[in-house]
C-alpha cells in the first residue's frame, strides 16, 4: 500500500466519521424542533381559551366601568340638587325663623313686663 492509498483511506474514514457526526447532529436537532413544536401546539391549546377569557372578562369590566360612570353622574347631580335645595331650605327657613324668635322675645318680655305690673296691684290688699 504506498503512501497515496493511506492517505486516501485516512481521508475516508474522517469523512465518515464526520458525515456520521453531522448525521447525529441533525437527528437531535430533528428531535428538538419536533419537541418545539409539541411545546408550541400544547401553549397555543392552552392560551387561546384563556385569552378568550381574558377577552370576556375585559368586556364585562369595560361595561361596568361605563356604568360606574354612568352612576357617578347621576351622583354628581343628585349632589348639586341637594346642595341647592339645602341652600333655598335655608333661605326659606333662616329668615322666618330670626323673625319668629325675635317675636317670642319680644313677646316673653312684654308679658313679664305686664306681669311685673299686675303683681304690685295684686299685692296690694285692703
Amino acid at each position: 500500500m504506498s503512501a497515496g492509498d493511506l492517505a486516501a483511506v485516512i481521508v475516508t474514514i474522517c469523512a465518515v466519521a464526520a458525515s456520521t457526526a453531522l448525521i447525529m447532529t441533525l437527528i437531535s436537532l430533528r428531535n428538538t424542533l419536533s419537541d418545539l413544536r409539541e411545546a408550541a401546539r400544547a401553549l397555543t391549546d392552552e392560551a387561546l381559551p384563556t385569552l378568550a377569557t381574558l377577552r370576556d372578562t375585559l368586556d364585562r369590566a369595560d361595561g361596568d366601568l361605563d356604568r360606574l360612570d354612568g352612576l357617578m353622574g347621576t351622583a354628581e347631580t343628585v349632589g348639586a340638587t341637594v346642595e341647592s335645595a339645602s341652600r333655598v331650605a335655608q333661605a326659606a327657613i333662616t329668615n322666618p325663623a330670626i323673625k319668629a324668635a325675635a317675636f317670642l322675645t319680644g313677646a316673653r318680655r312684654t308679658a313679664g313686663k305686664l306681669r311685673s305690673t299686675s303683681d304690685p296691684a295684686e299685692k296690694v290688699t285692703p
